[in-house]
């Protein structure tokens, strides 16, 4: 239920868009799927973690992680390889930007108060990421919602509910 929550939220029609394949867009899905996976599993392997060591230095790998990978894609797009979404050079100084300062920022908030709540509980309020960036998208952009997204947030709020449940 809450992957087709977050599936309705992230893509609010209820039609293919008619510039890209099904094939594309079943492939956008999978990936997203699999991109939700990692995340879970990178919360509970740093609730693990954070219990050996410290958590700025749980923050610091994690950091260091996704920099490297990002590093790799910078540098095949120097390369000659197709830039994501043809990037110039101040597009990603931003990006470098918005990592180094308010990601590091984030993830050491994020271990910070993953040392002292449960995994379970945490991937929990994770459901609620996609909710929240609606909401914001709404509120702060001025974008509108559509009915999609609206039942979309319902079921994330509803599985959000039933785990919860469960986990009493």
């Amino acid at each position: 239920m809450a992957i087709i929550g977050a599936g309705m939220v992230s893509l609010p029609e209820n039609n293919v868009p008619a510039d890209r394949a099904l094939r594309d867009l079943l492939a956008g899905a999978a990936l997203a799927v699999a991109a939700a996976a990692c995340w879970g599993l990178s919360t509970v392997f740093g609730k693990w973690v954070t219990a050996k060591l410290s958590f700025p230095v749980t923050a610091f790998l994690r950091f260091a992680w996704g920099f490297a990978g990002i590093s790799v894609l910078v540098a095949l797009s120097l390369l000659g390889a197709r830039a994501p979404a043809n990037m110039t050079a101040p597009m990603y100084k931003a990006v470098l930007y918005m990592g180094l300062v308010p990601g590091v920022l984030a993830l050491y908030l994020y271990y910070a108060g993953l040392k002292r709540t449960k995994a379970s509980a945490a991937t929990l309020a994770e459901l609620f990421f996609p909710v929240a960036a609606v909401v914001i998208n709404w509120r702060v952009l001025g974008q509108p919602l559509t009915a999609t997204q609206l039942v979309g947030m319902g079921l994330l709020l509803l599985s959000v509910f039933f785990i919860g449940k469960g986990m009493r």
